[in-house]
């Protein structure tokens, strides 16, 4: 379940610097920023937490529900408020300013800086805590900045870095969904004896599944703008 967890939280944060990378870059530095000081804030808090703890916690049916939960509400409101603002964006209209809400990062960026700092803690003892928590303040920018800007250069075209938010906005609804699943063994109770482990088959399925879906997507949206070239630039 510990990998599972990682893998939704860094999903989270990709999504989130993807979204970042569609505004001004001092709001995508901005945003990062103000998250860099949650590991000094909660240090002393989180020191004296496990991470077997915290894991536990984490895994609890009734809190991944609660937090999938959440994910999956900001993700469906991100899908239709989004699409909204690209129709307005693409067909030259006025921008609704509070649909650049759409854009704002995940619910799970903070739970992720947090877990971060409980793996820091509980990996390099030897290490003060207070030491940690700067360095993971510094990293979070540093991450989170520096990804937005790799981002951009990555997908250049504004439409790119769209279908690329699209895209991942599946992988978090798809890992939303069946997380707290995974958690209450549903999934499981048909393979006790599985050598693969859970963690691994369920995150298998979801990647052949996302996958089938994004090249769905992506060979319809190259169908629609080849017709849409054909149809405004043939010849006379």
């Amino acid at each position: 379940m510990t990998l599972f967890i990682i893998v939704i939280l860094a999903a989270a944060l990709i999504e989130s610097m993807l979204r970042l990378s569609l505004v001004p870059r001092f709001w995508n530095w901005l945003v990062f920023l103000l998250a860099a000081p949650l590991p000094l804030f909660f240090r002393q808090r989180i020191g004296s937490a496990s991470l077997a703890e915290l894991n536990r916690f984490l895994s609890s049916a009734e809190n991944l529900e609660s937090w999938c939960a959440l994910v999956v509400i900001q993700e469906l409101l991100v899908l239709l408020i989004g699409s909204a603002l690209l129709k307005e964006y693409v067909l030259g209209e006025k921008l609704k300013r509070w649909k650049f809400a759409a854009l704002l990062p995940s619910v799970l960026l903070p739970v992720g800086i947090l877990y971060a700092e409980v793996l820091l803690f509980n990996h390099f003892v030897f290490v003060e805590f207070r030491t940690l928590a700067i360095l993971l303040a510094i990293g979070v920018v540093v991450v989170g900045g520096g990804g937005g800007e790799l981002l951009r250069l990555i997908f250049r075209d504004r439409f790119d870095r769209v279908r690329a938010v699209m895209n991942f906005e599946w992988i978090l609804l798809l890992l939303a969904i069946f997380l707290p699943v995974a958690a209450s063994g549903r999934l499981a109770q048909d393979a006790p004896s599985s050598v693969v482990p859970f963690d691994f088959v369920v995150i298998g399925v979801l990647v052949l599944i996302v996958g089938i879906v994004m090249a769905i997507f992506t060979v319809i949206g190259k169908y629609k703008e080849r017709k849409f070239y054909e149809h405004h630039h043939r010849n006379p």
